[in-house]
């Protein structure tokens, strides 16, 4: 299991690069507004452009391949660098709660511990990953759609 959420996946198209790169093209073009970012040479990274803007706004990068009658096109979703640092310290913090408890369990002489501190972490950890899940799959039924391909799993 991974902590800090992403996925990596293929589209299977029967577009050939060149068009690829035209739907690419048209996505982050000025008179788009679904993605922000750059395309060129097959290689892209995008951004969804989010009414709310918010910090959950999946990464997107990719490479376009030339296969026989079409084309793959390699995506990687990922994070913000800024959530994961965020994440990666409520995975710290819990971890330390974890040792605590465990301290407080083996010296208490009642058996019993708070287990209030989990709470902190918790609370932050899981609608963290929640929120980056839903809208990752939001990003990736788009670009499924947008390249009229089929998914793949690496």
């Amino acid at each position: 299991m991974s902590f800090l959420p992403n996925q990596n996946f293929s589209i299977i198209t029967k577009l050939t690069p060149a068009e690829v790169q035209v739907k690419l093209d048209e996505m982050v073009g000025a008179q788009s507004f679904q993605f922000s970012g750059y395309a060129a040479d097959g290689i892209f990274k995008l951004q969804p452009i989010n009414g709310n803007q918010n910090s959950f706004v999946p990464q997107v990068e990719g490479i376009v391949e030339s296969l026989d009658g079409g084309s793959r096109i390699h995506v990687r979703i990922h994070m913000p660098k800024i959530m994961s640092i965020i994440l990666m310290i409520a995975i710290a913090l819990l971890t330390i709660t974890l040792v605590l408890v465990v301290v407080d369990l083996v010296m208490s002489k009642t058996g019993h511990t708070t287990f209030f501190p989990w709470l902190i972490p918790i609370l932050v950890y899981i609608p963290l990953i929640s929120r980056f899940r839903t809208e990752s799959k939001n990003t990736k039924e788009t670009l499924i759609n947008s390249f009229q391909g089929e998914e793949r799993a690496f």
